[in-house]
């Protein structure tokens, strides 16, 4: 069943939906006070600009797991989980919607009707006696009062005949260079490379004291959902199983690497590390690039999906919807680190101008990761900055002429000498 639904109109009414569910409304999921004042003042220290949309996103993913848990049929669509083409194209509609995100503000300004929500939401028997009806404040997805907002739509039903739900595709791993972490996250609001919440945790990072204790010091206070906490969390503990190799990344962040310079070096990290992201780069995204393609859409990595997959669990196919989400994450972490831009479905190769820093670290990391400096010139791992070996040779050659390192290179002989004898040590001397 084909279902047409305005995308702005359903971001709205979901975010009418989150706001009644939350403990202190309808108390229908594990949210308290997300998508209201609270939530704004917690997230706005660190999307000044978009938290009304963080704040909306960690209440849908909590919302739709709850829903999830109560009613879960396999051939049916709900208000949370609408048709694949829809989920798909509303998950795309993100990016858009950040960019004018100023133009959302009247939306979640208090009106009239919105003062009395909680009044009128919550139990009479749920408030303490004697208590007031709180009044919504300015700056909160709270100015959402009522389902009257919107019209009624096919798509508010819960639908028959929709694809199934997809296959969690989680913690996809291989065993190479390093023990690989968890690659993609699709389904939870901390996903994939989780750029900016790993770079606060590195930043505060301290020797003296465990990564339990290190984490629960990042932690605290610092997400509005114990769900998206504990993604993070789980995320962040399966990557710091290997903490030695990380402590490179760790030191750069902790030493005040711009976070653009820190995320190209993360992505190398990542690359190199966990799959099916790393095999995605270097077998499909790279050699799109090259040959002349400047943009493509998710649907245009399924059969690369499919593949990845198979290779990692051939007794267990992925489901069509399965395959289409795993497609789509692997674009989502491309864009996480970089790589591509772009509002809508299609995706656009982007510019990846790097600093002679982050070069350097580069040059490091990949002789740590391939175990030798002779490997470094031909290493596949330079299309994370989506350079071809050949080319790594001129980026060897610049440094060589700034005097960053030695590159001596005589016919067919190659001589690499670096500055410092690991990345750790590198990246140690950015702070003197």
């Amino acid at each position: 069943m084909a279902m047409k639904v305005e995308l702005d109109w359903l971001l709205r009414v979901r975010v009418v939906i989150a706001r009644c569910g939350e403990m202190d409304a309808q108390r229908w999921w594990n949210t308290e006070g997300q998508l209201g004042p609270y939530g704004a003042k917690v997230l706005k220290r660190g999307f000044p600009r978009t938290h009304h949309f963080a704040q909306a996103r960690s209440v849908f993913a909590v919302a739709a797991h709850r829903c999830a848990e109560v009613f879960d049929p396999p051939d049916a669509a709900t208000f949370w989980r609408l048709s694949d083409a829809v989920e798909e194209a509303f998950d795309a509609r993100w990016e858009g919607w950040l960019d004018v995100a100023p133009t959302w503000v009247p939306f979640s300004n208090p009106s009239p009707r919105s003062r009395a929500f909680r009044s009128s939401t919550t139990p009479t028997s749920r408030r303490p006696p004697g208590s007031s009806s709180p009044t919504a404040k300015r700056g909160s997805w709270s100015r959402a009062p009522s389902i009257s907002d919107a019209k009624r739509s096919p798509c508010w039903r819960s639908v028959s005949g929709a694809a199934p739900r997809a296959t969690f595709v989680s913690h996809i791993r291989r065993r190479g260079r390093h023990e690989a972490g968890p690659g993609l996250l699709p389904t939870v609001p901390a996903q994939g490379p989780v750029v900016e919440e790993t770079y606060r945790i590195f930043s505060g990072w301290n020797d003296d004291k465990t990564v339990s204790e290190n984490l629960d010091l990042a932690f605290l206070g610092r997400f509005p959902t114990i769900a998206w906490e504990r993604e993070v969390r789980v995320t962040t503990l399966a990557r710091l199983k290997n903490i030695d190799a990380l402590r490179p990344l760790i030191v750069l962040a902790r030493n005040g690497m711009k976070l653009d310079d820190w995320r190209d070096c993360w992505r190398l990290w990542i690359g190199a590390t966990e799959e099916p992201f790393g095999g995605f780069v270097r077998d499909w995204l790279f050699p799109q690039m090259r040959s002349g393609r400047h943009q493509f859409r998710a649907q245009d990595v399924l059969e690369y999906a499919i593949k990845a997959w198979s290779l990692h669990s051939p007794k267990r196919p992925l489901s069509e919807h399965g395959v289409v989400r795993a497609a789509r994450d692997l674009v989502h972490t491309a864009a996480q680190l970089g790589m591509v831009s772009g509002d809508g479905l299609v995706k656009t190769f982007s510019a990846m101008p790097i600093g002679d820093d982050v070069l350097l670290f580069y040059v490091q990391m990949i002789a740590d990761l391939e175990g030798s400096t002779a490997k470094v010139p031909g290493s596949d791992l330079w299309r994370m900055m989506m350079i071809p070996a050949s080319e790594a040779h001129v980026v060897l050659l610049d440094l060589h002429q700034f005097k960053r390192l030695d590159y001596q290179v005589a016919g067919s002989l190659v001589q690499l000498t670096l500055p410092y004898p690991s990345a750790l040590a590198f990246a140690e001397s950015l702070s003197r």
